[in-house]
């Protein structure tokens, strides 16, 4: 999940341009700020990338902004990846699908398939806590949850042994009323 202050050195690498732009009434903002302003700021900010870059372009700066590569998730999955050394792709597979939490499944066309199931009663919802304390989530472009895609793609590549590009965003609980998890598909580099 994105932090305010990373994403803008994020931008000021990889869209230096796109920063201005993106920060303009928001110059002040982190992850401080109260909800509501930030729930507004990414809005904005994913507008501004949806019309201004192409999707390998927004998928390399959003996971760059990946969380949980390190702490406590970092090291859970760095044990996972540990056991997984020396064994096969399906047992690979069923280690990282350990939990009930992310599961990822090869796909007929031989890319891979990571959902995210975060549920609540019978709706799934945003695992983002950028959101925390808002009563109802903002609907946002499916650009915001290729930050979540790559902190999957780092914990897949970990635990599977596999390089992974992020080829789509299927389904994100934050446009679907969360009727579905998030889910994304990997290509094997």
């Amino acid at each position: 999940m994105p932090w305010p202050e990373k994403f803008r050195e994020t931008l000021q690498e990889q869209a230096p341009s796109l920063k201005a732009m993106i920060y303009e009434g928001y110059e002040g903002i982190s992850g401080d700020t109260p909800a509501k302003q930030r729930a507004a700021f990414w809005i904005k900010a994913m507008e501004t990338l949806d019309a201004q870059l192409d999707f390998e372009s927004k998928a390399a700066l959003m996971g760059a902004n990946a969380c949980c590569t390190d702490g406590p998730v970092g090291e859970l999955l760095a044990e996972r990846a540990e056991r997984a050394k020396c064994l096969t792709l399906p047992e690979r597979l069923e280690i990282y699908n350990s939990d009930e939490y992310c599961k990822a499944s090869m796909n007929d066309d031989g890319t891979l398939t990571v959902s995210i199931h975060n549920r609540r009663r019978k709706s799934y919802f945003c695992s983002c806590w950028q959101f925390d304390g808002l009563r109802k989530i903002p609907e946002l472009s499916s650009t915001y949850c290729m930050c979540c895609a790559g902190n999957l793609r780092f914990h897949c590549q970990n635990v599977l042994g596999l390089q992974l590009k992020l080829k789509d965003v299927t389904s994100s609980c934050l446009n679907n009323a969360g009727k579905e998890p998030c889910a994304f598909i990997f290509e094997i580099c």
